[in-house]
């Protein structure tokens, strides 16, 4: 009868458990190494819709590598972990390229950018291309027309180049065109006379939009009014027949007598059928106040990217 196993037998046994182990470490590695790229992919879209948010509030990512603490300092915002920094998964680095408006993240490893981790933002946030971080009105846009085309002047200084004032007055308005100008050769000036208010206003109506944003600017100089007599307000809006949308407010700094500029973005609007508009009111406080104000440049822009 036999005992134990002759060297052969031993030598095959070792063998084939080498040979079962290789493969469930490999079999290991590879669900480890396609847990990496999930958690890659992951964190990748997640970094895609900090971009969006931010780029869609008006902020350019520069191109360069970034850390969560790093993109947290330069952007307000932390990136997620990279899950290829072994020391700290919660850590490591990103490479954040920008393509004249295209979004490339990469994850990075000992400082080395992995190539097969592109992921292009773009393709999932596809309106961050067209929007810009400063929208400038077209040279041409000294009217009031209305012209519904995305990343384009909806309304723009009612044409005070052209000789006009071109808004709608609400009140006892006293205006005349200046030659101080914030852009162009003229501006429109509102006198302040006593208690009497003076409201211009332009507005449209909006049927069967996507449901966007809206970009509003407008530029202010107060010339001789008393700060302390002196009451103005700008307000851009989005109104439905049963509900107001948005609405946003600046009073500028009547101590201030040089040209100021104050731009809105809105949030994405949530009905496709309303009315969009700007209004400038300016009134005295009191019977004794006067002086003059000037108003410039002011526009309402459609941007991509609420749907």
């Amino acid at each position: 009868m036999r005992k134990g196993f002759s060297l052969l037998e031993m030598i095959v046994v070792i063998a084939i458990s080498s040979i079962l182990l290789t493969m469930v470490g490999l079999n290991f590695n590879a669900l480890n190494e396609q847990a990496t790229r999930v958690e890659i992919t992951d964190s990748q879209k997640t970094i895609g819709l900090i971009i969006a948010q931010l780029v869609s509030n008006g902020a350019t990512i520069n191109t360069g590598y970034y850390t969560p603490a790093s993109f947290q300092s330069k952007y307000g915002v932390p990136l997620p972990g990279n899950p290829l920094n072994s020391s700290d998964p919660t850590q490591g680095q990103w490479y954040i390229e920008n393509i004249a408006g295209t979004y490339n993240v990469y994850a990075v490893k000992d400082d080395s950018v992995i190539a097969n981790t592109k992921y292009v933002v773009n393709d999932d946030f596809p309106y961050i291309k067209n929007i810009t971080k400063t929208v400038v009105a077209p040279s041409t846009a000294e009217s009031s027309d209305i012209n519904l085309v995305r990343d384009q002047n909806l309304l723009y200084n009612g044409s005070f180049e052209k000789g006009g004032v071109g808004w709608g007055g609400i009140g006892i308005m006293y205006a005349k065109l200046s030659a101080d100008a914030y852009k162009g050769d003229k501006s429109l000036m509102v006198e302040i006379d006593g208690i009497n208010s003076s409201t211009l206003k332009q507005e449209f109506s909006v049927s069967n939009l996507p449901l966007d944003r809206y970009h509003a600017v407008m530029h202010f100089k107060n010339v001789s009014a008393d700060p302390t007599k002196t009451s103005v307000a700008f307000d851009f809006y989005y109104k439905t027949p049963t509900a107001t949308v948005f609405s946003y407010t600046w009073t500028p700094t009547l101590s201030n007598y040089t040209w100021q500029e104050k731009t809105f973005i809105s949030n994405a609007v949530g009905s496709n059928t309303g009315t969009v508009g700007i209004s400038v009111t300016v009134k005295g406080t009191t019977t004794t106040a006067s002086g003059y104000v000037l108003i410039d440049d002011l526009g309402l822009y459609l941007l991509p990217g609420g749907e």
